[in-house]
Order: C-alpha cells, then structure tokens, then sequence
C-alpha cells in the first residue's frame, strides 16, 4: 500500500491558473506513484460548499492543460475538480507517450483519487475520460464498479479506426515491440484532432504535447486493453454519458455505440455530434460549447438523484 500522507510533494495554491471566480482556489502539486515517478496534479477547489469530486482524464499524446476551461466550467458549478497529466505526459516524469501496461495510468488515477476522496467521503464521485483518458475511465470503473456515481466518455478509446490501425501496422508494433519497445510505429495527425484551424496551431506549438508517434509496445498494450473492455462491455451496470463525433478518424465512433448497445446500465445516454471530429472539446467552438454544458448537465442531474437517494436512505433510517 503507498504511503498516502507522503504522495504529494511541492503542493502550491493560487499558482497556476488565471482565476475567473475568486470562489475557487486553484493548485498544483506533484503525486508520487507507486513507481516512483512524479505525476503533475491539478485542481480547482471550489470555497463554496462542495457538491462532488470530479477526476478529468485526458489522451494520449496530450496534458492536463487542454481541459482547463472544462475544470472552470465544472468547478464554478461547486464541484471540486481534480486531474494529472498522466505518467510520460506534460510536466509528469517517465518515458514520454509510453507504458508497458495500460494499468499504469489506472493504478495513478486510483491512487490520487483515493488520497483527496479519503478527506470527502461524503462527496459523491464523477470521472470525465478523453479518447484513451476514456479508456482509462472504463477500465477503472470495471474495476471498481461502485466506486464513480458516474462516469462521462468523450470519443473513448474502444473501437480504433481500421484505416489507422491496419494490419500491417499492428504486425509491424508487434515485431518491434520485441526489439526495440519505445519504437515509434504509427504517427498521429492533428488535422484529424480538429476542425478549427487555431486549435491545430495551437497543438502543433505545444511544447508539452507529444508530437511523435505511437511507440510499438504501447500500442500492443493499448490494444489488449481494449480487448478486454470489449469482451466485458455487458458486465457494465454503472451509470454513463457518452460522446462521440461522427466524423472522428482517429477512434471509431462503433465503439461508442457499441458501448451504449452492450452495456446492461439502466441509466446510460449516447449523443453522436453530426461531421464533429476526434476531440469534441476542442473541435468547433459550438461543438465546443455543447459538449461542455452536455457534461455538466448530465452531471447536475446524477447529483440530483444521489441526494434524493440520500434523503430517502435517510428517512429510512429514522
């Protein structure tokens, strides 16, 4: 078991953000994960009574930076709203865009969860995944199937694009994978990131971004864990939102609807935005806009449902 009181190290406040409401406090910190490595944490704190956590997830290749405006959105709504670069991504440490095991990313998104949840039990749990942020969503609430109250999926990795992962290209991974692991294989196209021209620019400027391509090793590892998400899609019972672009080339929006179909939850909610590509948070400005009030209110009206159960529980009780 990590040393929980010890996992964060050079915690600061009020330091990393351009605040938009003097309500929240915003912070930076460094976790210490189970190997060692120093992961780059985030969060905005709202001072007024806190109304949820929630853990935002981002992909491959990005950082935690690129969901700024989604955090101020949510954390404005009350809800205290944490996030990392996951390892070998941004300001985290590690072998750049590259595990041996997608686990690792699940076992750092469990352990900083659980350090700030320990300190708000009473606070219902909500977690937002990005394309491979998803897949790392799905995985964890597999996993912990009780543990999210809710869990929000952007283009979640379950299904990749058979133009972009051809056979070739997986014998290829599959044989350097062998040889020479941190190989870059299959290099990423911003263009089909995005249809706004100034968010493109912006990614291809961004010094913390990867810019290189998908590393032999990871790919495999990427692929048997969405082996497993597939094989076990009807096992899921938990709550979910999921959103997709119909145009997205990167991931194959079939995974999503596949999801939607399998998935035995009651409470669960599809929503394909019309030509929208791969990061519907950064693709148009009304794509944009629609996404992100999306997930606040799908959020909104799960807290809604979580105190009316409370109440209910506790007039039960009395």
């Amino acid at each position: 078991m990590s040393q929980v009181n010890q996992i964060f190290v050079q915690d600061q406040t009020e330091s990393i953000d351009t605040l938009v409401d003097s309500n929240i406090s915003c912070g930076e910190s460094y976790l210490v994960n189970a190997k060692g490595k120093l992961i780059y944490c985030m969060r905005w704190q709202p001072k007024t009574e806190l109304k949820a956590i929630i853990f935002l997830c981002h992909g491959f290749a990005e950082h935690i930076g690129y969901y700024k405006k989604l955090a101020q959105q949510l954390s404005k709504d009350s809800y205290f709203v944490i996030a990392h670069d996951h390892i070998g991504h941004g300001r985290s440490e590690g072998i750049r865009a590259h595990v041996t095991e997608v686990e690792e990313y699940v076992l750092d998104v469990f352990q900083h969860i659980d350090y700030i949840r320990n300190k708000h039990l009473q606070l219902p749990l909500f977690i937002v995944g990005h394309s491979m942020g998803g897949t790392i969503s799905i995985k964890a609430a597999m996993q912990r199937p009780y543990y999210f109250q809710g869990v929000v999926l952007v283009a979640p990795a379950i299904t990749l694009n058979r133009d972009e992962a051809t056979p070739i290209k997986i014998l290829l991974a599959k044989l350097l994978a062998k040889i020479v692991p941190t190989c870059p294989v299959s290099p990423l196209s911003l263009k089909d990131i995005s249809r706004d021209l100034d968010e493109i620019e912006f990614m291809k400027n961004d010094n913390l971004r990867y810019h290189g391509g998908v590393r032999a090793k990871w790919g495999l590892a990427f692929m048997t864990a969405l082996q497993e998400i597939n094989n076990n899609l009807s096992s899921i019972e938990w709550p979910f939102l999921v959103l997709h672009g119909s145009s997205d080339r990167i991931i194959d929006v079939s995974g999503s609807k596949a999801l939607y179909n399998t998935a035995n939850s009651k409470d669960k909610t599809i929503k394909i935005f019309r030509d929208a590509y791969h990061n519907l948070l950064h693709d148009t400005q009304d794509v944009q806009k629609q996404t992100a009030d999306d997930i606040c209110t799908w959020i909104g009206e799960r807290i809604a449902k979580f105190k009316n159960a409370d109440n209910d529980e506790k007039l039960v009780n009395v």
